[in-house]
Order: structure tokens, then sequence, then C-alpha cells
């Protein structure tokens, strides 16, 4: 069942832009609606019940921008947030005692917005499940024992190139994965805190939902923060964790980059439908990717090595070198190795 999104704001671009945005996304199940005033939108209300409402404070406040008693004039709805700087917290204390769930930076990327709702309507079901859905969910790895950046530029590029047909989801599972440097984003929470709350039974949708960031075509959670933060997670947590968050969202398609064999991959591999070894063409690190099969052999690891496809790259440091650097990676060596993999 559809939900109501009011969005009331006097900022006619802004309100038309945020709710394009939010009805263009298939895993909401949000229809986004503008006013310009709170008079209309409770006549709105009057026949299709609010969900959540998301309304410039000064609207709020100003009982010329849509009625008197400005809260009392707005509809009833599961959550009321401010569109707001935030930073006045007295306002928001003053609010909440009249309904108000909480306030919002209001110019930020529409994305992070989203999070933001999510964070703040705990309890409601904005986004469909896999389940909802009803779609298979196809699970790749990607681990090499020999060559880990270009093991992350290609899973990186896997995750662009398959989001462009089904919802596709990137999970680093390894350390100091750059992803901070080359996004430019501060991210509030990630991986470390979602297996936090796994392990606390506090991990639901709506939490799941907030931890997703997305990067020039690429749904992702953030990594891990701190190095040691692994040492107390097993494979069998992150394959725990992987499991909620398919239950919990509509990826179609799981891109999961792995670093440490005995740390995490052994138990993550075996979830993956295929497992990818990308390798850049040099004597060692055939060698590695040798020894890591005979080790497999000998382990008896038999499922896992019929899930393995070695792939040999060129050198790409000259093929990053300028420009977009996930563009890059997609419209070069890697790209077009992806492409004949049949993965798009």
């Amino acid at each position: 069942m559809e939900k109501i999104l009011a969005v009331v704001t006097q900022e006619e671009q802004f309100s038309e832009r945020l709710c394009d945005y939010v009805n263009r996304k298939n895993d909401l199940v949000l229809t986004a609606v503008p006013f310009q005033d709170m008079a209309a939108c409770r006549r709105f209300s009057e026949k299709h019940p609010v969900e959540v409402l998301l309304a410039d404070r000064e609207i709020f406040d100003d009982p010329g921008a849509g009625g008197k008693t400005a809260y009392g004039f707005a509809p009833r709805a599961g959550r009321t947030i401010f569109l707001d700087d935030g930073t006045d917290s007295s306002l928001l204390a003053a609010a909440k005692e009249k309904g108000i769930s909480a306030s919002i930076r209001k110019f930020q990327p529409a994305d992070s917005l989203i999070r933001c709702i999510m964070e703040n309507c705990q309890g409601i079901e904005l986004r469909r499940t896999s389940a909802a859905v009803g779609r298979p969910v196809k699970i790749i790895g990607v681990y090499s024992p020999a060559d880990r950046s270009v093991a992350q530029a290609f899973a990186i590029a896997l995750s662009r190139m398959t989001g462009r047909n089904r919802q596709s989801l990137y999970l680093n599972l390894g350390e100091f994965s750059g992803l901070g440097k080359l996004t430019g984003q501060t991210f509030e929470s990630g991986i470390s805190d979602a297996l936090y709350h796994m392990k606390q039974g506090s991990l639901t949708a709506e939490r799941i939902h907030a931890m997703i960031y997305s990067y020039e075509g690429i749904d992702y959670i953030p990594p891990v923060r701190f190095a040691d933060d692994r040492r107390a997670v097993s494979g069998e947590d992150y394959g725990s964790l992987i499991s909620m968050i398919l239950k919990s969202t509509a990826y179609e398609t799981v891109v999961i980059e792995m670093q440490n064999f005995a740390g995490e991959a052994s138990e993550v591999m075996d979830i993956c439908d295929t497992v990818y070894i990308p390798l850049c063409r040099g004597k060692m690190s055939e060698l590695q990717a040798d020894e890591f099969c005979e080790y497999l052999e000998l382990s008896h690891r038999d499922v896992l090595i019929r899930k393995l496809l070695r792939i040999e790259l060129p050198d790409i440091t000259n093929a990053i070198s300028m420009g977009s650097y996930i563009d890059s990676l997609v419209y070069g060596p890697i790209g077009d190795k992806i492409r004949e993999l049949g993965e798009v």
C-alpha cells in the first residue's frame, strides 16, 4: 500500500525536485505530494491519510502561511518533521511538545535527506523489502589473494554497472577502503553500527536504510571505520548481517568485496552465487591465486572452488588517471571485462 509523504514548503522548485526524486525511487512505498501551504495539505489529508509530513518550520510558525494555530492546523500524520537548519534545539524542544518528531537540515542531497527521514521514522515501513518485491537476489563475491586494489576497482565498477538494470548494493568488508576520501562524504553510520545493532537485537529495516549512501550510481553501506572493529566480527556475523539486509531491502544484486579469507571470506563465500578473483597479469599474482585454490582443495572446499572465476585484468593505472574515477573504470578495461562476463 502506497503511503503519502506531504512536502509543505513555499519553495516550489525544492518541493518539485524532492517529490520527483521520491516518486522515482522504486524501493519506496511513499508517494510524495508537494504543497505550498498547510491549508491545502489539510484539505488533501481529509481524503488521503498522510504518513509523513515534511514542512518548513516557518510555515508552522507563520499563521499567514496556511492558517491559524499553526501546529493544530497541520494534518494528522504518522510522523511530522521540520525542514530547518536543525541548529536551534529550543525550537525543536517546543515543537516536540506539539507532536513534531524531529528537525532535519533542508538543503542537503536528496538521498541524505531521505536517510534522515528514515532515521526519524522508526516503526513505519517506508521501503519495499525483497520479499515484497518477490524477485530473486544474486550475491556476487569479489576476492583476490594477490591484488586488493584491482579487486576493489572491479567490485566498484561491477556495482555501478549492475545497478543500471537492477537495484544493486555494494558492501566492502575490508579496512581502509578509501571510500570516504573518494566520495568526499562523512559517514554517520556504517557496517560497524549495523553489526552492533544486529548483536543487540535492535537492527531494524529503518536503521538499515538509514545507513545506505549513494555515490555516482552506486548504493553502499560504509565499511568499518576502525580496523580494530573487525577483530570482534566473524564471517558468520557478516553472513547474518547480509541476510538481514536482503530481507529488509529490495536489492536484486549484492556485490561483496572481501579482503581476508580467514576473517570473513571463508563463510561469506558460502552464500555467494559467484566469486570473482580479479588478478593483474603477473607471475606472482598467478602463483598466489594458484596457492589459494590449492588450499581450498586441501581443505575440501570443493563447493567454493566451483563458484570461483579467475579474471585476468591489464594494468589499469593509466586508464584511471583522468576524469571521474568510477567512469574511467566503467568505460575502461575493467568495464569491458564485466560486459564480457555478461553481468550487465
